[in-house]
């Protein structure tokens, strides 16, 4: 069953829907909420303000922000007697952490992100009507700026902003060789930031990446004939690819001058003793820091696959 509602308010809206159907509508029941692009891309201010106000909403509540059409129009699109939107949001959510592309973000992780600097990072959905089944798809992150969706990031960007934001827990990389090629399991990561100072002038931050990966899959080479240079010849390839990665996205950060990545919010973590200085240098002059990323993937164990 689906409710429908409309309001002068998000607030009149909701007052109406509690009263449709049969019974009662509760919002302390609720565990995901929907945004349309459109809605997002004028501000997220009006449902964040209803939102953090009610009393019955959950701060663990869990958000997506609808690609390319409305909340409404996703819900009818997917739901059928068979399936439920908030079953497959629910499936989404123990998917995301899967994949380091994006992770369940909440209310309350939204807040936090918006009082910080006005700008977050969440996870975009989509319905995927291409099948004989409709079907709603996790798409990456969509960046916002003062509370208002600006941008998206393609796969590679949403990884790289999954590990620098210290949300990158499991994933598989396929790795090209210059014949055959590999797969690789991320197993464990952790990014490390170091600001960079000239006396009392914050001049750049150093990312630095630490990856375990597993060998899960080898194509095109025998593991027991060549050995360790096999295995450096994928550590350094993929180290190559996750540092690109890593670049790409802050060089978009940095070029839109939106710090969604809260990269100032890291390094104020790894240098308590200097955040008012750090805030005021931050303020004047993110355009201009000197941003570096590094990485630097070991595999953990591997299984001798010939192919």
């Amino acid at each position: 069953m689906v409710l429908t509602a409309t309001g002068l308010t998000v607030a009149d809206a909701c007052l109406t829907i509690r009263t449709a159907g049969e019974g009662t509508v509760s919002y302390s029941h609720v565990q995901e909420c929907l945004i349309g692009e459109d809605m997002a891309r004028q501000s997220l201010e009006p449902i964040v303000d209803y939102l953090e106000r009610d009393y019955a909403t959950r701060m663990d509540t869990k958000l997506f922000i609808v690609q390319g059409t409305t909340a409404g129009e996703l819900v009818e699109g997917y739901t059928t007697e068979q399936s439920a939107v908030t079953d497959r949001l629910e499936a989404i959510s123990r998917e995301l952490p899967l994949k380091s592309e994006s992770w369940p973000y909440t209310l309350r992780h939204l807040l936090s992100d918006l009082k910080d600097n006005g700008a977050a990072l969440v996870p975009l959905v989509a319905l995927d009507d291409s099948g004989e089944t409709p079907d709603i798809q996790a798409v990456g992150l969509c960046w916002l700026e003062d509370g208002v969706m600006a941008g998206t990031l393609n796969r590679r960007l949403s990884q790289a902003a999954s590990l620098i934001t210290g949300n990158g827990e499991s994933d598989v990389f396929e790795v090209a060789l210059d014949t055959g090629g590999a797969a690789l399991k991320l197993t464990s990561a952790d990014c490390a930031i170091l600001p960079q100072w000239e006396e009392d002038r914050l001049t750049g931050l150093t990312l630095t990446l630490t990856a375990e990966c597993a060998l899960t899959e080898l194509q095109g080479h025998n593991l027991q004939q060549e050995g360790t240079a096999l295995l450096d010849d994928l550590e350094e390839a993929l180290s190559d690819y996750l540092r690109q990665g890593m670049e790409e996205v802050l060089a978009l950060s940095q070029s839109e001058g939106v710090d969604f990545l809260h990269l100032r919010r890291l390094a104020e973590m790894a240098c308590p003793g200097k955040k008012e200085l750090l805030n005021e240098c931050w303020n004047s002059g993110f355009a201009s820091l000197e941003l570096e990323a590094e990485a630097q993937v070991t595999l953990e164990r591997s299984y001798d696959t010939v192919a």
